[in-house]
């Protein structure tokens, strides 16, 4: 996040860090172009040098491209002479500046304009991840960025980051509209109006207003939660159309699908950034917690279980209050999403809990996109195409060509995951989204016959695998091998099985022995 002084000012060092990344310049190009070593310049951007603000006008302004920009060279000279106590310097403008001046006023030395929540804690383990989505951000093609992934991920603490971070390059203000409360699309213009303070004038139409306001002006819209609004993607095409100043951060379960749009799919954090997590956040809980060994081992079970979901973990280590990590590691193994049900009272309704998170998003999927999400829940480990049409037509689910349009849907909204798996592709959902999943499975009551459907799957798999075994050809040896990729749903099947129908189960143990 872009450095603030105590009274949220920006300081010389993070304005210096965003600007020669959005010239695209190394900290050693830059250091070649204004004859400075790469120590110096590392300094400067730490604000652990105090920089020479004639030195800023005649050697750092043509540096970054700043020629042309006489308000945020302007501030960058400002900030230089303000970290010296100094008065900043008379700039010798061009002409082409005089008349920008003239138009506008210079740009303030201070907080960001626009209205963008501040983060109540630092963001762990997403350093890259910032650096990456601001420089794809500000480079020349992404006026239009999606952050896309599951619920719970972190998009939107994310975006805020990033709109922190880049904000002192938009002259006119960063606007985050939280879109989470807006059910129907026709309302979304009037919810950016709303979001940027914009009086609405009766019988004018916000589109045009917003088009109107933002043509001339150089700004940064956050839109969160636009899965709500799909339907709405034109009208973020139609404003990037018409304001060539205008910048758009996205958080979305799924694409806008806009020529101008690039992606960013956001990953869970890895294991060491999610036990970081949860460390903070039982510290925040408890200044004394401290975690010994076992506590730590606890803790890293905890994480995966949670697929380091940051959402998830923030969620869980709230009930440190109650349970040690061994005692919440044993209840998450058969109460996950009731651990999960009580989030911190400043966080959107939607996000107080995980179920509520993942309720929001399975009633945006229509039901036969529902029925497919529930009847992938029955496979452990995830599954192949293959054998996800085998089980929904046994299931008398679907039919082939439906179900592959379902299962489009689901992957484009993040809800399930298509991954490489030894030379093949399989079908994965995060072991949260599956266990809401499963939930809705006994609500609807159709357990039993998905679970049939699954199991007789593996035991037809395990018998044929058998059969090729006993000739002892390649095929046998290919079949053994998806067998064991198997694993997971085997032994899924078997323990459903075991206490629904024992003769399958006995059917199955007797195909997979040796």
């Amino acid at each position: 996040m872009a450095k603030r002084g105590a009274a949220g000012v920006v300081t010389f060092g993070a304005l210096l860090r965003q600007l020669r990344r959005r010239a695209g310049l190394t900290q050693g190009e830059l250091a070649v172009l204004v004859g400075f070593s790469v120590a110096q310049i590392s300094r400067l951007e730490k604000d652990e040098r105090l920089p020479d603000p004639q030195m800023v006008m005649a050697q750092f302004l043509p540096a970054l491209m700043l020629d042309d920009e006489p308000r945020l060279a302007q501030q960058l000279v400002a900030l230089a002479a303000g970290a010296r106590g100094e008065r900043p310097p008379t700039m010798l403008v061009t002409e082409r500046q005089v008349h920008t001046s003239i138009r506008e006023e210079v740009l303030p030395i201070a907080e960001v304009a626009g209205d963008l929540p501040g983060l109540p804690l630092p963001l762990v383990g997403r350093e890259r991840d910032i650096d990456t989505i601001c420089k794809r951000l500000m480079a020349a093609p992404g006026r239009l960025l999606t952050l896309l992934g599951p619920p719970g991920v972190g998009k939107t603490q994310l975006a805020l980051a990033c709109a922190a971070q880049v904000g002192p390059l938009f002259a006119d203000g960063v606007y985050f509209i939280g879109l989470a409360a807006v059910t129907d699309a026709a309302y979304v213009p009037s919810a950016i109006a709303a979001g940027m303070n914009l009086v609405e004038r009766e019988h004018r139409d916000p589109r045009l207003r917003l088009l109107e306001t933002l043509r001339r002006k150089t700004t940064l819209l956050v839109l969160d939660n636009f899965e709500q609004v799909s339907t709405a993607a034109p009208l973020v095409a139609e404003l990037l159309s018409g304001c060539a100043g205008l910048r758009v951060l996205v958080t979305s379960q799924e694409p806008l699908r806009l020529r101008a749009e690039q992606r960013q799919q956001v990953q869970p954090l890895t294991p060491a950034a999610a036990v970081e997590l949860f460390l903070q956040r039982a510290q925040a809980i408890n200044p004394d917690f401290t975690a010994d060994e076992q506590a730590v081992a606890a803790i890293t079970a905890i994480v995966l279980r949670l697929d380091c979901l940051p959402l998830a973990i923030e969620l869980v280590a709230a009930q440190l209050e109650l349970f040690s990590p061994q005692q919440l590691l044993a209840r998450l193994a058969d109460q996950a999403l009731d651990l999960l049900a009580t989030g911190p009272r400043d966080l959107p309704p939607h996000q107080q809990t995980l179920r509520n998170a993942l309720r929001r998003s399975y009633t945006l999927l229509s039901d036969t996109e529902q029925r497919l999400l529930r009847l992938l829940s029955v496979f452990a480990g995830g599954c192949t195409t293959g054998a996800l049409k085998v089980v929904a037509s046994a299931a008398r689910q679907s039919a082939a060509e439906s179900l592959l349009i379902d299962l489009r849907t689901l992957l484009r909204k993040s809800l399930v995951q298509q991954q490489q798996h030894d030379g093949g592709e399989r079908l994965r959902m995060l072991t949260t989204i599956r266990d809401f999943a499963l939930e809705q499975l006994a609500v609807i009551g159709e357990q039993l016959a998905l679970h049939r459907a699954h199991a007789s799957y593996f035991l037809a798999l395990a018998r044929s695998s058998g059969n090729a075994s006993a000739g002892g050809s390649a095929v046998a040896t290919t079949q053994m091998e998806q067998l064991e990729q198997e694993h997971d749903n085997l032994r899924a099947a078997l323990r459903w099985s075991l206490e629904a129908e024992p003769t399958l189960a006995l059917d199955l143990a007797v195909a997979l022995s040796p």
